[in-house]
């Protein structure tokens, strides 16, 4: 089934506004953290093993101060179901780009099966480089309005107005 919106996986009690890590691994701790609390993995040291090893290949930062830090591989029933978490910390951090471009928003991509991953990806890339969804993250107050800038962002690439949010 093909996904909608990015603002349906990003939901609001999966977005840490104020994350206090500092270094690479706090992040992935921190974010893997809140998905093991909300339930939607089992194990949770497996999840961030697998993290720190796909980002010690290569780094999912990108230039605009972002990553997308995700498993290297699919493992079918590592998620319950395709969500997206969403950290911002409050100093930027470096997250490995070669020109240490500090980074401060990070998408962690969970995803049952690659086709899925591969478009969330796309849909997250032409979000940043085609809106000011990054500018808009990084002032907004609270999960809340966070949550919101994605609503927007993605009726603007499709010039429609943000519909209703639905209960979750």
């Amino acid at each position: 089934m093909p996904l909608l919106c990015v603002s349906e996986l990003i939901r609001p009690d999966l977005i840490a506004h104020a994350l206090i890590a500092t270094t690479k691994d706090e992040v992935l701790l921190e974010l893997v953290s809140l998905l093991h609390h909300k339930g939607l993995i089992c194990d949770q040291g497996e999840m961030l093993r697998a993290l720190q090893k796909r980002e010690s290949s290569s780094s999912t930062s990108l230039p605009e101060g972002c990553a997308m830090p995700h498993p290297a591989e699919c493992v079918p029933g590592r998620f319950r179901s395709n969500v997206v978490v969403l950290g911002r910390t409050l100093m930027p951090i470096s997250f490995g780009l070669p020109d240490n471009v500090p980074v401060d928003l990070f998408f962690l991509l969970c995803c049952q099966d690659r086709d899925s991953q591969v478009e969330v990806m796309h849909k997250l890339l032409k979000l940043i480089k085609k809106t000011n969804l990054l500018s808009c993250l990084r002032q907004a107050s609270d999960a809340a309005a966070m949550h919101q800038c994605f609503r927007t962002c993605e009726a603007q690439l499709t010039n429609r107005q943000p519909t209703p949010e639905r209960q979750l």
